[in-house]
């Protein structure tokens, strides 16, 4: 917000739009319309114009406009990457603003820190738009005018583990040259001036984790000429909280109102005039008068006419059973020439380049992960069973079938094994536990006479690394953080880089005579020569469109053999004539028997609650009938539960989760234990960044095995910009990028998007429109309250997440509302570092009970973050906050079948109990009516009327064997 002049009136930012208020309140007047992000108003000396940040004309992050208010009319002044909180000069003749440059590949994200961006002070013209740079690059937060003209910045020196933040106040000499005129304790983050000194808006730390949770913040005064330059003011902080009212005097002029802020972030700017302070906080305006400190709330009221682009629904859903896989991961050629070795709905499976079937390789009941690594002689097989809770690191003799276990250990993420030439040893990813932060997957090394084990090289907690030997075994190859390195057997260390790529690049392969580089880009494969110098961008070429998830050379490393969907292929280097291979493996389609459920409770949402004990009758995975048996014929080889008057509810949702990717710090999303979500009744979830072959060769191994995996409703890859931050992410840097990666998103399956936050919004936007034109609805984060208004401004089916700081008030929960946009606000994810009786967590359950007031469609998540819960469990912990939020039980259960459902297009066949929907029922022994908790007494699972049940393993035809447990807090 922006005070006149004279003090009369406002500047305020309302949902991305600016308004016009007098100070004593009323009602606003709209200033600015279109589907824009508008904010940060200046208002200019002489009252008559407003500069502002807005990403109209140009999609930037944002740049300078001036709005005459008289006419309306508005025109740009800077052409910058991201331009922030302008500032008039005293003569109306330039505005100083920050100019921001990304630093890592969370810097858009952590502008509200700053450590994430780097910024420079700068100045334009206002008639001529010139623009002079006033300062080095640096932290600098704020920037303000004194009243003699010159211009005073705040720039930030970050904390460390002894020292506090400190903020420098520098402000610019006649000349022009910066001199410092104060250093405070703490962030600067906002800069008000009056003639005798200035007002900061200040809190403790910059670090990223310590702005997610409250933290100590304060309003102080500070005159200016109070002596020594390099003295530090340390006091502003320091004392005891109070209430909304009072003034501390901190001697020598120093002045600090204690009430304690809200911690939003970024922190809203405010304004300074006649002995007054205009703030927003805690969705309210506020008059605080400067000498007194009594705060007074300024009643208004507001009409905003919103423009937005249209978003669009899902696709409908369809049922699949396909007769052949759907998805092929890792195949290789084996040494001979003869045959390829993949990974096809969990299992491993050879197929002969002679023809004939394809014929499984090992008979397990795990999921039996790849790359499989056939030794030099073709006589061993290295790969990664997870089953279980546990996973595998084994080396089997396929003459004899026997089994060597190098590694076993719970699931973490994947070991990627690869031969050394000679067939002595082994190279491959072991995750190791670090004190914080996610698991590290680094580089070891197996003797397989000695059994001994050493580490070669440190990994990225992001990346899997892909290790494999050179071709005379004297050093490793591997990727971490987007470049190739490689590391010499006998010297252990962080490895020596082989590449300087300015784009991105994962899963790298050296070809066996290191004449060759291969590289994943997307889901693109890329190549380069190898030489005596390091690979530069330039020297890169895209080889194939396709592939590049599941590639490798051949033996001979005369070409390259990958798959795509369920095709494998063969590419000569040389010649560049593609061959694909048939893979000739079908997959049974039977049905499961039909089954009929005795003396259940059927949960009807048309009359508001469970019938009394009835039948319901399933046959080809769907629901013929409920009611009474008289009056029909039962099938033969029919399977009777008899479900003792239990309460039968449609299969739960988590929409918000990932299933098949390494990216939180619990790195067994990677081999995911997907039979737990079937364990806790969660039969359907929403993927949210993941592999898309990954996930459709879980939903292939669902349909041929019978395995307990959930219906899979993927987002595709999270969508990331350089900067990024995990390597299994798409990343785009252009319009045409985005519609390629949309287009290809979709062709593999996906039901949306998930548009990231490293994304600047010039892209974010570029993913909307492609979206538009490929009918795919997009999903991305809102962690604050400007990604929450510009998702909806771009047309974002939904928004997800809540911070501790960040909680919604009315008017964007009204605006969700209104737009239609689904939240699902992920609580467990904070929870889980939240006391339960913190005032925080409180107030976020009042924000979910105020989005249900106001009408907004809210869905269950869990993000799969939550360090305490499994997979299915956390939802339940959700469905409990829902109920703590004042959400009457029906319409919490409702959430989680019916309108999760509707929000993957599933809703014709999936979300409720009535004949012709797929059968996905779970059974109760408790009525979640009487207590939503009840919906964690799980008896008996169906998922499309396959029944697992206690204590016969979960699944019957050779799939994991994990059971139901009698408490489902006590683990699997």
């Amino acid at each position: 917000m922006a005070v006149s002049p004279d003090g009369r009136w406002l500047v305020l930012t309302a949902l991305g739009h600016l308004f016009q208020l007098p100070t004593t309140g009323g009602a606003a007047k709209q200033l600015t319309f279109g589907p824009y992000y508008d904010s940060a108003p200046a208002i200019s000396p002489d009252g008559t114009s407003v500069a502002f940040i807005s990403d109209r004309e140009t999609l930037s992050q944002g740049n300078v406009f001036v709005l005459d208010i008289a006419s309306g009319r508005i025109r740009r002044l800077t052409n910058e990457f991201w331009a922030d909180r302008p500032a008039w000069s005293p003569d109306g003749k330039s505005i100083a603003f920050l100019s921001y440059e990304l630093l890592g590949p969370a810097g858009d994200y952590w502008f509200v820190v700053p450590k994430g961006l780097r910024s420079q002070v700068r100045r334009v013209g206002v008639a001529d738009g010139k623009v002079a740079v006033l300062s080095e690059p640096g932290f600098a937060r704020a920037v303000a005018f004194l009243t003699d003209g010159r211009p005073v910045w705040s720039e930030v020196e970050l904390e460390s583990e002894k020292e506090p933040a400190m903020s420098r106040l520098a402000v610019a000499t006649q000349a022009g040259q910066p001199t410092t005129a104060l250093m405070v304790e703490g962030v600067a983050d906002r800069i008000g001036v009056d003639p005798g000194g200035l007002y900061l808006r200040l809190y403790e730390a910059a670090s990223p984790l310590k702005n997610l949770f409250p933290q100590r913040e304060r309003l102080a005064y500070l005159p200016l000429g109070r002596g020594s330059t390099d003295q530090i003011v340390r006091v502003l902080l320091s004392g005891p909280e109070r209430s909304a009212q009072g003034v501390e005097d901190r001697g020598e002029g120093v002045r600090v109102y204690p009430a304690q802020l809200s911690n939003p972030m970024p922190r809203p700017a405010f304004g300074v005039a006649n002995g007054s302070i205009y703030l927003g906080d805690r969705g309210k305006l506020w008059r605080v008068d400067a000498a007194t400190g009594k705060r007074d709330e300024i009643a208004f009221s507001a009409e905003i006419t919103f423009d937005f682009l249209p978003g669009s629904p899902p696709p409908a859903y369809t049922n699949r059973n396909p007769a052949s896989p759907t998805s092929i991961l890792t195949p290789r050629l084996a040494p001979d020439g003869a045959s390829v070795i993949f990974t096809a709905a969990g299992s491993l499976w050879r197929q002969p380049l002679a023809g004939g079937e394809s014929r499984r390789l090992l008979d397990t009941g795990g999921f039996e992960w790849g790359p499989a690594a056939l030794s030099p002689d073709g006589k061993k097989l290295a790969y990664q069973l997870s089953e279980g809770a546990d996973q595998q690191l084994r080396v089997v003799d396929l003459a004899t079938g026997r089994n060597q276990v190098l590694i076993s250990q719970p699931r973490t993420g994947r070991y990627q094994p690869a031969w050394s030439p000679d067939g002595t040893q082994l190279v491959y990813a072991y995750y190791e536990p670090r004190a914080h932060g996610p698991k590290v997957p680094c580089v070891y090394l197996a003797d397989l006479a000695s059994g001994k084990h050493r580490k070669l090289a440190d990994g990225n907690p992001r990346w899997t690394p892909s290790p494999h030997f050179s071709g005379d075994g004297k050093w490793v190859y591997f990727t971490a953080d987007g470049q190739v390195h490689r590391s010499p057997i006998g010297t252990p260390g962080a490895g020596q880089p082989i590449t300087e790529f300015t784009e991105f690049a994962a899963d790298a392969q050296v070809s066996p005579d290191g004449k060759r580089l291969a590289f994943r880009r997307n889901d693109e494969i890329w190549m380069a020569p190898l030489g005596a110098h390091r690979v530069k961008q330039d020297e890169t070429f895209r080889l194939s469109p396709r592939g590049g998830h599941n590639f490798a050379f051949t033996p001979d490393g005369t070409s390259l053999v990958y798959s795509s969907g369920a095709d494998v292929w063969l590419h000569p280097l040389k010649d560049g004539g593609q061959k694909q291979v048939p893979i000739q493996l079908k997959f049974s389609t039977e049905p499961p028997p039909p089954v009929l459920l005795r003396n259940v409770r059927v949960l009807d949402f048309k009359v508001g609650g469970f019938t009394e004990g009835t039948s319901l009758l399933v046959e080809d995975g769907r629901i013929q009938w409920i009611g009474s048996e008289a009056g029909h014929t039962l099938p033969g080889n029919l399977n009777v539960v008899d479900g003792g008057g239990r309460f039968a509810i449609p299969g739960l949702f988590d929409v918000h989760t990932h299933t098949a990717t390494p990216i939180h710090p619990q790195s067994a999303r990677d081999v995911s234990h997907m039979e737990l979500w079937i364990a806790y009744g969660v039969t359907s979830v929403g993927d949210m960044g993941s592999d898309l072959s990954t996930l459709n060769v879980w939903a292939d191994r669902r349909t041929a095995f019978g395995a307990p995996v959930p219906r899979i409703f993927s987002y595709g890859s999270m969508i990331e910009a350089m900067p990024f931050i995990f390597g299994g992410s798409a990343f785009i840097a252009s319009d045409e990028q985005a519609r390629e990666v949309v287009r290809v998103e979709k062709g593999e399956g996906a039901v949306g998007l998930k548009s990231y936050f490293t994304l600047p919004w010039s892209l974010h936007h570029a993913i909307a429109r492609a979206a538009v034109q490929e009918k795919l609805p997009v999903r991305a984060h809102a962690f604050t309250r400007e990604e929450a208004i510009r998702g909806v401004l771009l047309g974002h089916e939904g928004v997800e997440h809540m911070l501790s700081v960040n909680m919604y008030y009315d008017d964007i929960l009204k605006l969700f509302a209104a737009a239609g946009t689904r939240w699902t606000p992920t609580l467990p994810v904070m929870f889980a570092f939240i006391p339960e009786a913190a005032p925080v967590r409180t107030a976020m359950i009042d924000t979910v009970k105020r989005a249900y007031r106001n009408g907004v469609q809210l869905l269950p998540g869990t993000d799969s973050l939550n360090l305490r819960d499994e997979y299915g469990q956390a939802v339940h912990a959700e469905l409990q906050n829902f109920a703590q939020a004042g959400i009457p039980p029906l319409e919490v259960l409702r959430i989680a079948t019916q309108h999760s459902a509707a929000m993957v297009g599933a809703d014709k066949l999936l979300g409720s109990l009535e004949p012709g929907k797929l059968a996905d029922i779970v059974l109760l022994e408790g009525n979640p009516l009487d207590n939503i908790a009840n919906t964690l007494t799980v008896w008996r699972v169906l998922l499309s009327g396959r029944v697992f049940e206690e204590p016969q393993p979960l699944t019957a035809n050779g799939g994991e064997d994990v059971r139901i447990p009698d408490d489902p807090h006590s683990g699997h």
